[in-house]
């Protein structure tokens, strides 16, 4: 016997095409099979319409495909999309949903790790707030992030200059080959 769940099938088609897939690819992906009563891109699209009943299987597969949580499929209606802040990358050509559907998916990693950390370092009794973080803008440039971060640590030019990397180079030489 075959379980079903009930979910809005709505989220299905945004899962899919939020992760950049195209029905051909995601119904290669789900594992759907093509038989004599339907094409395996049929029997996907029956599902994204609400007229195909979704399996279990299926919605698991769906998850590990569309790198969504179970919870997502659940949701009455596709969220909106979140800010992903500035983007000072140059590309030439256009961006292909795959790789915003990828850069999606990297972000949303980044942000629940970055809110585990700061769970764990509120928990952190020796834990100190850093000022530099968040304390400069765009247009002061790098030197000035910098400086703002040496005086925080209280490390002076010449000691950073003296400093060892993690493979025991000289920070300076490092510097002087790379600038």
């Amino acid at each position: 016997m075959t379980h079903t769940v009930q979910i809005n099938p709505r989220m299905l088609t945004w899962a899919r095409e939020t992760a950049g897939l195209s029905v051909a690819e995601a119904a290669a992906m789900l594992g759907l099979k093509t038989t004599a009563k339907a094409s395996a891109e049929e029997k996907l699209r029956q599902v994204e319409a609400g007229t195909r009943a979704v399996t279990r299987g299926l919605l698991q597969n769906s998850v590990a495909a569309y790198r969504r949580p179970l919870i997502a499929f659940y949701l009455p209606q596709p969220p909106a999309r979140g800010d992903r802040g500035e983007d000072f990358r140059t590309v030439s050509g256009a961006v292909s949903l795959r790789d915003e559907a990828l850069l999606d998916a990297l972000l949303r990693d980044v942000r629940a790790r970055q809110q585990m950390l700061r769970e764990v370092l509120a928990d952190d009794e020796d834990a100190r707030t850093l000022p530099f973080v968040a304390s400069c803008r765009m247009d002061e440039g790098a030197a000035h992030v910098a400086a703002s971060i040496r005086a925080t640590l209280g490390v002076a030019v010449a000691d950073q200059r003296r400093a060892k990397d993690p493979a025991g180079r000289s920070a300076a030489r490092g510097a002087r080959k790379h600038g």
